[in-house]
């Protein structure tokens, strides 16, 4: 199975998000966009790849340890959206400023489940995919704030209308004491 860990976005984010989404693809309809439907949006925090039934269960207990010495909620904020991670690609996000906190979970769950790093960490929220880049891409400011409340691991499986992701399991991100 194809996974990642990510962080949920509430339903009440997910809302303004949609809004977000829609005037992008509006403006972006010369390069194709595709929208990620709401039910998709997350922060990936870190992806997995193909990992097998095992594999699964030894992140499972990876992920555990990481969240009983979790202490605090991790407030998260998404400061604009634009073509990501620069203005010619073909990927529209709500960008996450990289808080403390956030880039600290990331840092002790590659640890724990024993991931190299690849590539710098960019927390953002994948709104549309675009066919082909669009020039010049458009910025949106937003002033858009709230609190992780759930990580999880995710199967990405793809189906006739299209890629669908599908938590496998759950956890919830202590608040602060």
């Amino acid at each position: 199975m194809r996974a990642f860990i990510g962080l949920s976005v509430p339903d009440h984010l997910s809302l303004e998000l949609i809004s977000v989404r829609d005037r992008a693809v509006a403006q972006l309809a010369s390069a194709s966009p595709r929208p990620v439907i709401a039910g998709n949006f997350h922060i990936t925090l870190l992806f997995l790849g193909e990992i097998t039934a095992a594999r699964k269960e030894d992140i499972c207990s990876a992920i555990d340890q990481v969240i009983a010495v979790e202490r605090g909620s991790i407030p998260l904020y998404l400061d604009r959206a634009c073509c990501f991670p620069d203005a010619r690609s073909r990927i529209f996000a709500a960008e996450v400023a990289p808080e403390v906190a956030l880039t600290g979970l990331h840092q002790r769950l590659l640890k724990a489940v024993s991931e190299p790093q690849e590539k710098l960490f960019r927390p953002h929220i994948t709104l549309a995919r675009l066919s082909r880049a669009f020039i010049p891409a458009p910025v949106m400011p937003l002033k858009l704030s709230f609190q992780a409340t759930e990580l999880c691991l995710y199967e990405s499986r793809m189906s006739e209308w299209g890629v669908r992701y599908r938590a496998l399991r759950r956890w919830t991100v202590p608040a602060a004491d």
